[in-house]
């Protein structure tokens, strides 16, 4: 990385200011943050370097497939970049709650409750 990426990953950095930790899991945290451009509420998938053993190609895939796919229930891929430490995956923040919580909450789903979660 020469010194125009590290001036670019920087800069693309300070373009969101980093709030709370939604979530964390083997690989990293996401957090909430706030695109200084738009005001727009973001999720940030900070994906430690380490983490992935050198198995870069795990992000590269899901940053393809994320920019690939256009779906109302499918988070839109908005941004990424890397440190020298991390990755970061830029997404809308999908504010619904998790679907794993709503099955232990409700434990059983008719057709159209299953319907109206999908579609």
């Amino acid at each position: 990385m020469g010194i125009p990426d590290l001036l670019n990953v920087f800069s693309k950095k300070k373009d969101y200011d980093f709030l709370e930790t939604l979530g964390a899991g083997s690989f990293g945290t996401v957090r909430k943050a706030i695109q200084k451009s738009t005001g727009r509420e973001v999720a940030v998938k900070i994906i430690l370097k380490s983490r992935l053993h050198g198995h870069l190609e795990v992000v590269e895939r899901e940053v393809n497939l994320l920019s690939s796919v256009r779906h109302p229930h499918i988070v839109e891929l908005i941004d990424s970049f890397q440190t020298k430490h991390n990755f970061y995956i830029v997404t809308q923040l999908a504010t619904g709650g998790e679907l794993f919580d709503r099955l232990i909450e409700k434990t059983s789903f008719t057709e159209y409750d299953a319907c109206d979660i999908i579609y």
